[in-house]
């Protein structure tokens, strides 16, 4: 699935649930996929399961007695959300598995999402069913605002966690000037552009002792821009018959690499009492906590100088990208650990022209796991590992040159687009 399609659905899904998705219309809109890294389970989870909070409800068309009008009214008002989440991830050879999630939005910018332990195999629990709060593996905590975030992953068996502080300045926050911030309603916005010929009617059924109607749509129709090639697959949607009110959400969809997504987000509940203890991530007495900062830098110049090179490729090999294969060099973040002794990182996002990337996906699908070496301008050489498919773009870890990124903007890059890409 493109990165624009997969980073609308993970925003959607999680309300932000890694606050680079607060980010992730800036950075994944221009074409980054991280060089050598390991997509964790909670990150497919939330990227395959969460559309369904985006999903709120459809427009009926239908004689159900539910009116699209009535749907808008209640989402105008639409101020905390609780959900449990259950994903069922099939592979392309077969492989079955499930996660659970119980989810929390509160307007304005807050969520908590709770991973619960199940095993990586199994058969999704039971409808309906709610695991024991001691079987939670996980939780993520986003309080989101315009120039700052927070990021907190918790993992209650072990005490301990990493709170990471998220910085926007600059034009970053010209990008952000949009955001609502309300992670309760933002996912609702896309429902606006079904129309009643879109959807049809699926039938009735009894949740929960409630008399249901459903919806169905095809998850291309939440797309509104050409340029996002949506996964195909479905979206349905349970209503209460009598009142309108979203009951049980699913979602079906197969991505680009074969992989099948199936989630249900089921006891919903709106607009119910929720404590801002749930979401605070000041306080953890007795913990282990380790604390770092991001800040993030959009580009004004995002072109390569001439003249600059680089070199991708493995060692005594040719290289599988050089400078003539980027497109732009459009954002960096740094990053700083304030407990440890870890030196602090720079990293710049780098899309690359459609040829290169159709070789890098090529050549690191073959070479999973090998060692590749990367060359800056002769200032600087180091070796990663190949830790997954690169299809669009990359990360370039800038740190060996010792600048800043205001330093690097000025020495590497300009505004003047080149006349012999690659």
């Amino acid at each position: 699935m493109p990165r624009e399609g997969k980073a609308r659905i993970l925003s959607a899904l999680t309300g932000g649930q890694v606050e680079a998705s607060s980010t992730i219309r800036l950075i994944i809109r221009k074409g980054m996929t991280m060089i050598a890294s390991k997509r964790t389970p909670y990150a497919t989870a939330a990227a395959a399961g969460l559309i369904l909070v985006l999903i709120g409800f459809w427009p009926s068309g239908s004689g159900s007695g539910i009116a699209w009008a009535d749907v808008v009214e209640q989402l105008n008002e639409v101020r905390t959300v609780i959900g449990l989440s259950t994903t069922e991830e099939v592979s392309a050879s077969g492989t079955r598995t499930v996660y659970r999630t119980k989810l929390y939005f509160k307007d304005p910018a807050m969520s908590r999402t709770e991973f619960y332990a199940v095993p990586r195999v199994q058969q999704a629990a039971e409808a309906g069913t709610s695991p024991p709060a001691n079987a939670v593996e996980s939780i993520v905590i986003i309080v989101r605002g315009q120039d700052q975030s927070t990021e907190m992953h918790l993992y209650p068996q072990r005490k301990a966690g990493q709170r990471t502080t998220h910085l926007f300045s600059g034009n970053m926050l010209d990008l952000r000037a949009g955001d609502t911030f309300n992670l309760a309603t933002d996912g609702w916005t896309s429902l606006r552009r079904i129309t009643s010929d879109q959807t049809r009617e699926i039938g009735e059924r009894r949740i929960d002792g409630m008399q249901t109607v459903g919806f169905e749509a095809a998850v291309r129709e939440l797309f509104d821009t050409p340029r996002i090639a949506p996964p195909e697959g479905v979206v349905r949607v349970w209503a209460a018959k009598e009142t309108a009110v979203p009951v049980e959400v699913d979602v079906e969809f197969r991505d680009k690499r074969g992989q099948v997504f199936k989630t249900r987000i089921e006891n919903i509940q709106w607009n119910v009492p929720l404590s801002d203890d749930l979401f605070d991530v000041s306080i953890l007495d007795g913990w282990e906590i380790h604390d770092s900062i991001v800040r993030f830098v959009e580009f004004s110049k995002t072109f390569l100088r001439s003249g600059v090179t680089l070199r991708i490729g493995p060692k005594g090999g040719p290289p599988v990208i050089t400078e003539r294969g980027i497109q732009t060099i459009h954002s960096g973040r740094s990053v700083e650990e304030l407990t440890g002794d870890k030196p602090k990182r720079l990293l710049i996002s780098i899309a690359l022209t459609p040829a290169v990337q159709e070789r890098l996906k090529a050549f690191t699908t073959e070479h999973l796991g090998d060692r590749v070496v990367i060359d800056f301008n002769g200032e600087f050489q180091s070796e990663i590992t190949i830790g997954g498919v690169i299809r669009e773009g990359m990360q370039l870890d800038i740190s060996p040159l010792g600048k800043t990124l205001a330093q690097f903007e000025d020495d590497y890059l300009t505004s003047r687009k080149p006349t012999d890409p690659d």
